[in-house]
């Protein structure tokens, strides 16, 4: 039996983490592309393609931009964690050069997604949530992001 190791605390953090993952999934069907997409089905006004045009187009960070520092971050991270002696303040200091452009990029998406469901009405955002939205869900700077089953 483990006493407080990994396996405790990793179980304990991951279950924290489901009704985040909701939320991004949520957050995922929102997405200003994925909505203007079902703009016919969802009778969305002038004003309202006018809005999700305008976030679609207002990305403060592209994903994209960061994966080349990303795999020279991922590959210092993995580096320093296999050393004889791990230094843990710069393991410390790679995990966040690795993680944080993935931060932000789920905040833009949380924070663009949040800004769609206020521009619909109700029924609109029941027909989005009714809409599945497993395949062709799309990232923060409006690509699509396919899913494989």
């Amino acid at each position: 039996m483990m006493q407080g190791g990994m396996m405790q605390g990793g179980m304990m953090g991951m279950m924290g983490m489901m009704p985040a993952h909701k939320v991004v999934m949520e957050a995922m069907r929102f997405g200003p592309a994925r909505v203007a997409e079902l703009g016919e089905e969802l009778n969305l006004t002038d004003e309202q393609i006018a809005a999700l045009d305008r976030l679609r187009q207002s990305a403060t960070a592209t994903p994209h931009g960061h994966m080349a520092s990303a795999r020279t971050d991922s590959e210092t991270l993995a580096g320093l964690f296999e050393a004889e002696v791990p230094d843990t303040a710069a393991i410390r200091a790679a995990a966040g050069a690795v993680f944080q452009p993935q931060i932000e990029m789920h905040v833009e998406m949380l924070v663009k997604a949040a800004a769609v469901k206020r521009l619909l009405t109700p029924a609109q955002r029941e027909l989005v949530m009714a809409g599945g939205g497993e395949s062709g869900m799309h990232c923060v700077d409006g690509g699509s992001q396919e899913h494989e089953n």
